[in-house]
This record gives structure tokens, C-alpha cells and sequence, in this order.
């Protein structure tokens, strides 16, 4: 007879997530709650993804809360087990405690950098992390199982927030393939304990601080044009010549995730040229061009903002925009991503899904 609990449709996932207690990890009456804590939805939309199942061995990158661990350790079972490494000592002493007292057993707990993994602890069946490295580490590779999964958010450009959620089969030779995307919002995931949640940690050219609230750009083009300025970039966008609406939906989510797909289409022409991110004061997030001459960026609140009506950064955006309309919104789900070795690790780039020759307009 069918449990009469579960319901109709509920799959693996939203079973582990009804078993474990949310609240329990997020905020506990007597140890409080931690300064970053995932959506639910998106730890859910992201465990779907790592489909884990009874008896894996699974590394976990990132306990954070110690939700996720409780998760996994629920979806893996008891004939499984779960190895979660932060490198934040009070996070692994807290999430201790929080699974002591639901008595969860199958799951181990090590204080140490995510991108060396858990040497001597290995193989594992799924690898899956909830931070942001900018390559896959070679470590995870080395201590994933044959035909391991990886599940991890990871930078698909040198410019900061340029990244995505990579699923991906581990070969036997120790590369990656079968890989896939999906949307991703996780912090940035270094070799120290990340206490600024304001400034990211990777790829920052220039910050600026007005009122007391931060803002920063990253760009591609750092090094390599003697002269310009990514501070005077910065400068350009927070007090803009020029402004105009172009919303890409609707509604603020609506044109988030388009935004976020544009994001992609852009890093898969432009992640050697002028790409450029830029970080609002308000906490909002801008993708575009610039040089030391002038910018243009456009936010994840759909407004263009630039250093002048004409900006050839301006122009550049506005016809990238044209082209991503006119093909269609390539993104996240259509792009091809490759995986190609650096120093041992392995690097994520994007590509359009067939050949297709744009003309660079200069900025």
C-alpha cells in the first residue's frame, strides 16, 4: 500500500525535504542563525540536479547551515554517506550539534579549504558544492569515483558573478563531460573564510564607496590596455550620462532570468573582449562593455545605464542585445559549455550552440 503521507507526484527530493526540519538549521532557538542561508527552492532545484540516491558516497563543499548536509544524508540514506568540508570552523561545530540532536549518523564533518576536497576520504559517486569556485578544482577530480557527478556553481568568465551551475559526468581520464547548465546564486568560494557578502572576492578591478555602500566592476580587459582605468569605469557608471529602461520581461523575476541569460550569450562572445560586470550601490548587479574611456551597462533591474547618449560601449550593448533577440535568447539551457585543463584544473567556457561570426564593435 502506498505511504499515504507522500504526495501525489512528490519526488525524492521533496520527500528528504518534508523529513528534515529546515528550521531546525536555519534558526535554532539556542545557536541562532548563520549570516547566509540558500533558498529552499534553490537547494531543491540544485539536489534535483545532483539526483542523488540510496547508498552514494557524496563530498558536499560548503556545510554552511548544516541543511544541506541533513539533505543529502537523507536522500543517500543509511547505506550511503555524506563527507561536508567549510572551511569555517564555527560552521562545522554548529552543524555538528544541530545533526547530534536529530541523531543523523551518515555524515562526516571536516574543517578545510573546498578546493582541496577530503583527501583520504574519497571516491566519491556525486561531488556537490553550494559555493562559487572559479574552476573546478583538479582535487575534486582526483577524489571523484569513475563516472562521478559533479554539481557545482563555477565562474564561466573572468568577470565577477559570470557563473553558472555545471553538472557534468567525471571521465576516467579526469576530465569532464555530458556537461549542462543551470542558473546559480552562491557566494564566491576562496581559500579564507569570506566575511564581506558586499564585495566579491574574485576578479574586483575597482570599488568605490558612496554613503557607505560599496560599489565595484570587474573587467576582462584588465592588463591589457595600458592607460585605461577600470577606476575611472567605475566612476563613469556611478554617475551616469545616460539612462534608459530595457526591461527583458515584464516583471522584475521575469527579466532576471532573462538578464541572466543574456549574461551568458555575452560571456560566449565576449570573455576575451570588453566584458564588463558592474556591482550596484543598491546591491544589484549590471553586465555590459567598457574601457577606460567610457561604459555601458545593463542592471538585473532592467535599466541601462552609460557614461554618455554616445558611448560606443552604448552602441556595442545595444546591438548585443539586438543580436541575443534576434537569435532567438540563447542562455543558460542552449549554450555549450566546454571544459578546458589550466594549471591541472579545468577552466568553464561557453560557446553559441553553432558557429556564428559576430563583428566586435570597439569600445
Amino acid at each position: 500500500m502506498p505511504d499515504a503521507t507522500v504526495t501525489a507526484g512528490e519526488d525524492h527530493v521533496a520527500r528528504a525535504a518534508r523529513a528534515v526540519p529546515r528550521d531546525h538549521y536555519i534558526g535554532h532557538p539556542r545557536l541562532g542563525a548563520v549570516p547566509q542561508a540558500t533558498a529552499q527552492g534553490a537547494i531543491e532545484r540544485d539536489l534535483r540536479r545532483a539526483n542523488v540516491r540510496p547508498g552514494h558516497k557524496i563530498l558536499e563543499i560548503g556545510t554552511g547551515t548544516g541543511l544541506t548536509g541533513a539533505l543529502l544524508a537523507e536522500l543517500t540514506g543509511p547505506s550511503g554517506h555524506v563527507v561536508s568540508v567549510d572551511i569555517d570552523p564555527g560552521l562545522i561545530r554548529r552543524a555538528h550539534a544541530l545533526h547530534a540532536e536529530r541523531h543523523v549518523r551518515n555524515i562526516t564533518l571536516v574543517t578545510g579549504d573546498g578546493n582541496k576536497g577530503a583527501p583520504g576520504h574519497g571516491p566519491f559517486d556525486v561531488i556537490i558544492a553550494w559555493a562559487t569556485p572559479t574552476v573546478i578544482p583538479r582535487a575534486w577530480l582526483d577524489q571523484a569515483g569513475p563516472g562521478a557527478r559533479i554539481c557545482a556553481p563555477v565562474y564561466y568568465a573572468q568577470t565577477t558573478r559570470a557563473s553558472a551551475h555545471v553538472r557534468a559526468t567525471v571521465t576516467a581520464s579526469g576530465g569532464l563531460d555530458a556537461i549542462t547548465l543551470g542558473p546559480a546564486s552562491y557566494v564566491d568560494m576562496g581559500g579564507e573564510v569570506n566575511t564581506n557578502f558586499t564585495v566579491p572576492m574574485f576578479y574586483i578591478d575597482a570599488v568605490r564607496s558612496s554613503g557607505g555602500r560599496p560599489s565595484w566592476i570587474s573587467v576582462a580587459w584588465r592588463g591589457r590596455h595600458p592607460g585605461h582605468d577600470p577606476q575611472r569605469a567605475l566612476e563613469m557608471l556611478a554617475e551616469p550620462g545616460h539612462r534608459e529602461p530595457r526591461p527583458l520581461a515584464p516583471d522584475t523575476a521575469g527579466h532576471r532570468q532573462a538578464w541572466r541569460d543574456f549574461r551568458a550569450y555575452c560571456a560566449a562572445l565576449d570573455h576575451g573582449s570588453n566584458l564588463t560586470s558592474h556591482g550596484t550601490p543598491d546591491g544589484g548587479n549590471a553586465i555590459g562593455f567598457s574601457s577606460g574611456n567610457n561604459a555601458a551597462v545593463l542592471t538585473d533591474v532592467g535599466t541601462i545605464l552609460a557614461s554618455t547618449a554616445a558611448s560606443p560601449a552604448l552602441a556595442k550593448l545595444r546591438d548585443r542585445l539586438d543580436d541575443w533577440e534576434n537569435a532567438g535568447r540563447p542562455g543558460l539551457s542552449t549554450l555549450n559549455a566546454t571544459a578546458q585543463d589550466k594549471d591541472g584544473d579545468l577552466v568553464i567556457r561557453l560557446a553559441l550552440p553553432r558557429t556564428e561570426h559576430r563583428k566586435i564593435r570597439p569600445t
